[in-house]
């Protein structure tokens, strides 16, 4: 026996004699006195009948799935090779040596039309995604364009940018907003491990909770610093064995006129 939902109206009464007005009692099909009371939450079946109700079979979600490592290895960049705008911009400011050393801790890779690839690693070296961007070759300010690789079509939440670093020592960590930033701060002050969330609101939960036990700075860029520390109290409270710290800088530099609004620390190191 299937309830009929549709026809619910029709019947005026439930028989537990309460009006129906309101569409609590849906009726079997073919039937007005036999069904299910939401007021009352009492089935009426005909007497004798027995039902057996199965539970219906969910759907298996397929299993997550992490990029295979030869893939990014193709698309490491190759200094051979042209074509890679952020990394023509890292050589230009930072020079060769500084660029290959960034190149290599954080497996930058290239893709189609001079984008640069950001690989998100875990603290077990899954490659979890691949983030292409866009970025002007001499001013090494982004273009709009972002997307990720869709190669593997059930991949795991995104972990920072980075995040395959922590293992390496015990620095501080700092995290920036963009994976540019981290990757010029690296060179600025290597005194943090750096890493990125990815935005304004990418400092989620599960970004955070493999830092534990660590000493965590974040540095939001200009005009996010209130966001950042009202972020910061409630990643206190969910992640009491991590120390974190908001800093200021932007905001003081922006009124300082040192840099323009929405800028972050490393443009600030950029122009000294």
């Amino acid at each position: 026996m299937e309830l009929d939902s549709k026809n619910r109206f029709k019947v005026k009464y439930c028989p537990c004699n309460k009006s129906n007005r309101d569409g609590k009692f849906v009726p079997y099909k073919d039937s007005t006195q036999y069904g299910f009371c939401h007021s009352c939450e009492r089935t009426f079946r005909p007497e004798g009948f027995n039902i057996d109700f199965v539970k219906p079979k969910r759907k298996k979600e397929p299993p997550m799935e992490y990029f295979d490592k030869k893939y990014l290895r193709k698309k490491l960049f190759d200094y051979r090779v042209e074509g890679n705008n952020f990394v023509y911009f890292l050589e230009k400011t930072l020079g060769d040596n500084i660029t290959k050393e960034i190149l290599t801790k954080y497996k930058l890779g290239t893709g189609k039309n001079n984008a640069v690839i950001f690989p998100h690693i875990d603290t077990s070296n899954n490659i979890v995604a691949l983030k292409y961007m866009y970025y002007n070759k001499i001013t090494g300010k982004r273009f709009n364009t972002i997307w990720f690789d869709d190669a593997v079509k059930h991949r795991h939440p995104v972990c920072l940018f980075g995040l395959h670093l922590i293992n390496d020592d015990n620095k501080p960590i700092g995290i920036v907003e963009s994976e540019k930033t981290a990757c010029l701060m690296n060179y600025f002050h290597p005194y943090y491990t750096w890493l990125a969330c990815g935005g304004s609101k990418g400092l989620k939960d599960d970004k955070i909770r493999p830092l534990k036990y660590r000493a965590v700075h974040l540095f939001p860029d200009q005009s996010k610093y209130d966001d950042w520390m009202k972020r910061k109290q409630e990643l206190e409270k969910t992640f009491p064995y991590i120390s974190f710290k908001v800093s200021k800088e932007c905001e003081i530099w922006f009124e300082q006129g040192h840099i323009k609004k929405g800028e972050d620390i490393a443009d600030y190191y950029l122009r000294l």
